[in-house]
């Protein structure tokens, strides 16, 4: 094995994993689905993250779609008060970076606690 660095010069794979060990080290479980795609869900069940780029990829404006976030106001709610897409091209460690910057905040579908705010200046950033 070798190790690239900066991590998204690895490819598509490094991006799976890399952002997938970042998820578990957070303590959000991870599940295949019948779509093989691979969801996972925070601990408060407000967060989810999945790995889109599998079998059946979809695409926004021309482009495969790789991580699809989204967050929710209440784990028992449908409906999520925002999603984020990423493609393939995304490095690695500024999703990681995005993932700690929302795993922070204790409520964030709650739009009172400048979450979609902190999103836009980590992306930025």
């Amino acid at each position: 094995m070798y190790w690239v660095t900066p991590r998204h010069l690895a490819g598509d794979d490094a991006l799976a994993e890399r952002i997938g060990d970042t998820l578990t080290a957070f303590g959000w479980r991870m599940w295949p689905t019948a779509r093989n795609t691979l969801l996972y869900t925070s601990p408060d069940g407000l967060r989810g993250a999945e790995w889109t780029l599998a079998a059946h990829p979809f695409e926004l404006g021309g482009l495969p779609v790789a991580w699809q976030l989204s967050v929710r106001k209440r784990p028992s709610s449908v409906m999520t008060e925002w999603n984020a897409y990423f493609t393939p091209g995304t490095p690695t460690e500024a999703l990681a970076d995005l993932l700690r910057a929302l795993h922070a905040h204790k409520a964030p579908g709650d739009p009172s606690t400048g979450t979609r705010e902190a999103v836009l200046a980590s992306l930025t950033a």
